[in-house]
């Protein structure tokens, strides 16, 4: 790989992470601000009822309408952060593609197969 290249894959990677990181706190902020209060108490509302994360993103997606808005806000927030370093795992194996380096193509596969099987045994 070239330096340029080393370059773009970390500017995209950073981009990623900023992002993902940025509009969890967003949505984390604003759904404790709509609760009224700077912290929570621990109820059934809060415990993910779901065989595993990618689950718990479809139900939560699903109830959007039918929960209080904080508790989607901060929901939608704790699954962007989640969700945040596989994006960027997905974002490398579709660089890695595109640039034809097969090698670390078949690298970041299994990191990518790896975090698909934890976030698939929550």
């Amino acid at each position: 790989m070239t330096e340029k290249t080393d370059s773009s894959l970390e500017d995209l990677i950073g981009w990623v992470l900023i992002v993902g990181v940025v509009s969890s706190v967003v949505f984390d902020v604003v759904g404790l601000a709509k609760t009224g209060s700077w912290s929570l108490t621990l109820s059934p509302t809060w415990l993910v009822q779901s065989p595993n994360f990618f689950s718990f993103i479809g139900s939560t997606l699903s109830s959007l309408g039918s929960a209080t808005i904080a508790y989607n806000l901060i929901a939608i927030g704790i699954i962007l952060l989640m969700i945040t370093p596989y994006v960027r795992v997905v974002v490398s194996v579709l660089y890695y593609a595109v640039t034809k380096d097969f090698r670390y193509v078949g690298i970041t596969l299994l990191v990518l197969a790896i975090i698909t099987a934890s976030l698939l045994a929550l």
